[in-house]
């Protein structure tokens, strides 16, 4: 994305962002914002789909979506979108086809990266890691993340603090 995580960071806890691409205008909101909006629809029926279950449990979860959206359950088709829709397959399919992002977007330019569930664990600096989780921590317990990065869990934080909406921590240089 050509930024910092720092920025990346900041740019998932922004309001009210704005997008410009070749004339089309659209107003995003903060990913909480956005995950809130779904969480809390009631005029229509939400199905939660989360990329962990889609991971871990695809055949389960896709069977869950197939029947709450009210569609045929057909076994042996349903095996057959696992194993099409596996990231491997398409991260591969994106390599020698490209992937078609939206109307102004390059399809050869990446958009499968890694795959990998809880990779931010991983790849985000413990402080950002640590602002993040901490920043989202309502969202994430209600939709059932564990393990979020903590002072408790993570050595090289020395100091953590959250209140109202802004979260403080220190972090040790290695």
């Amino acid at each position: 994305f050509n930024v910092s995580q720092s920025e990346m960071a900041a740019r998932l806890l922004a309001s009210g962002l704005t997008s410009h691409d070749n004339g089309l205008f659209e107003v995003l909101g903060s990913w909480e914002e956005n995950v809130q909006s779904w969480l809390t629809e009631f005029r229509i029926p939400v199905h939660l789909v989360r990329y962990e279950d889609l991971c871990n449990e695809p055949a389960r979860t896709l069977h869950k979506l197939l029947t709450f959206l009210d569609l045929p359950v057909e076994r042996e088709r349903l095996y057959r979108a696992v194993a099409h829709s596996r990231f491997e397959v398409l991260k591969a399919s994106q390599d020698t086809e490209g992937f078609n992002q939206g109307l102004s977007r390059d399809p050869r330019a990446p958009f499968f990266r890694v795959g990998a569930v809880g990779q931010w664990k991983r790849d985000l600096s413990p402080g950002v890691a640590l602002h993040l989780s901490g920043a989202l921590s309502e969202t994430m317990k209600r939709l059932r993340y564990r393990g979020a990065v903590s002072p408790a869990n993570d050595r090289n934080i020395s100091s953590y603090g959250h209140r109202g909406g802004e979260s403080r921590f220190a972090v040790r240089r290695a």
